[in-house]
Formats: structure tokens, sequence, C-alpha cells
């Protein structure tokens, strides 16, 4: 258990310091990603498609494997 806790302050001190300036609040940035058109944004349908295509398998596999594996005479 503490190693678990010792771990995982390193972890958030090591992200602190190595990723300092990603974590900063840039109003420019902000308001240019509110301004953003979520469809003009698709460049390439082809790529959106096949993500998808992949997506959708996976959320099939994940998503009633609880129901699949639960016990009803527990």
């Amino acid at each position: 258990m503490t190693l678990v806790v010792v771990l995982t302050i390193a972890l958030i001190g090591l992200c602190r310091s190595l990723l300092r300036r990603a974590f900063r609040y840039a109003h420019g940035r902000a308001a240019e990603s509110m301004q953003l058109d979520e469809k003009a944004a698709v460049e390439n349908p082809v790529m959106l498609l096949q993500s998808l295509a992949v997506l959708a398998p996976v959320m099939a596999a994940f998503v009633p494997r609880p129901v699949r594996t639960a016990n009803p005479r527990s």
C-alpha cells in the first residue's frame, strides 16, 4: 500500500515538472477551440468511418461483458 502511495506521488511530481508548460491555461487557444466548428474539423471522412468501424466492435465486446459474466445463482 505504501509503495502505491509513493509511486503515485512520484508520478504526480514528474508530471508537474516535465509537463509544466502543457498545463498552462492559454486564453487564445481556449477561445479558438470554443469557436471550432465540429463538422468542419473532420478533414478526412474516410478516417472517421474507419475509426468508427474499429470503435463499434470494441464497444460491442466490452459493454455486455459484465452481463455475460454475471452469475445469476449467487
